[in-house]
């Protein structure tokens, strides 16, 4: 199965109330994880940050906005008691080692770290040194050897990370989303490899849940009309049922339930439907020498069977016998 997380980041705005409306959503459609933002403007960002997207004039600097974005540390443990009462995975994303701090005393062991983390090893180690459950890496801005060189820095940590290939374009046209790299990284890396996806697509979703990806990633939205820097390059809440429901689908798709071995729960309760037993093909009065000609093969199973119809050539009929009744051994000599 696919572990499918859907990503809210700042589509709430800075508000609390958004923000648990789409853990309830979310948790409704079924994914396995919603994933925030922990944003601590002073502690990662500084009045020289441009904007990505400038939305609108509501903030004056990316530094407002990362702080209008922020919430309290007693805001943060409702937003995980939330996920906890309604079954899902709480995750998210720190970009300071403060917002490391604060999400362990929350209890999180599953972080996830943005392409542009990639980079930051202090950060990364300060995370690795409370061995997390798991460290959840995008690769969108990191080369093979920024890749083989972040992970040759945390094999002596003992930490267990998965690896998700990524595009770091907003939204990502199909072409560029890279699923033969998710692949070679299956192929390059002994972890769980994933992808973090920003097409608005659920095309992608499905055909990564078909290539047997241990994580998929996207970015959630209400409605992608709605104001946000990510809306754009976002998944709907009902365009993840989809995936989630497809990722059912094919995990049983791919069950093995069918032994070729052992069919007899099969055939004891289907076979005679489908299958056919030694006919006459017109009626035979006793005494008949029965010739090839004069056989035919007709539903259902439980007589005389096909495979044993030249058995049948050369046999006298003991007492007369309909052709819309299969034939039986006990009426042949």
């Amino acid at each position: 199965m696919t572990f499918i997380i859907a990503e809210v980041a700042q589509a709430h705005d800075g508000s609390l109330g958004t923000a648990h409306s789409y853990i309830q959503a979310l948790a409704e459609v079924g994914v396995d994880a919603v994933k925030f933002q922990a944003h601590l403007a002073e502690y990662e960002s500084t009045l020289d940050e441009n904007f990505r997207i400038k939305m609108s004039g509501q903030d004056d600097s990316r530094y407002a906005y990362w702080k209008r974005m922020e919430f309290t540390p007693d805001q943060w443990h409702g937003i995980r008691k939330h996920c906890d009462d309604v079954g899902i995975e709480f995750i998210c994303s720190p970009f300071s080692i403060p917002a490391v701090d604060m999400l362990i005393k929350l209890g999180m062991r599953k972080f996830k770290l943005g392409s542009g983390e990639m980079f930051n090893y202090s950060l990364i180690k300060h995370i690795a040194g409370f061995i997390p459950d798991q460290l959840i890496l995008s690769t969108g801005l990191s080369t093979w050897t920024d890749i083989d060189q972040l992970i040759e820095f945390l094999t002596p940590m003992k930490t267990k990370y998965a690896l998700l290939q990524c595009t770091t374009k907003y939204p990502t046209p199909l072409s560029e989303i890279g699923l033969t790299l998710m692949q070679a990284m299956m192929k390059r890396y002994n972890c769980p490899i994933g992808l973090s996806d920003h097409s608005a697509n659920v095309n992608t979703g499905i055909a990564a849940v078909s290539l047997n990806a241990n994580i998929f990633e996207a970015h959630a939205v209400f409605d992608r009309r709605q104001y946000g820097p990510d809306s754009s390059s976002s998944l709907t809440i009902d365009e993840f049922k989809q995936i989630v429901e497809y990722n059912s689908d094919f995990n049983k798709l791919m069950n093995p339930a069918i032994d070729k071995n052992n069919l007899d729960e099969l055939l004891t309760s289907t076979k005679s439907l489908f299958s056919k037993s030694v006919t006459l093909t017109q009626d035979m009065p006793k005494g008949t020498i029965l010739t090839i000609e004069m056989l035919s093969l007709k539903k259902p199973a439980g007589g005389i069977n096909p495979e044993d119809i030249e058995s049948v050539v050369g046999k006298q009929l003991t007492i007369d016998w309909p052709s819309n009744k299969i034939l039986s051994w006990a009426c042949l000599k």
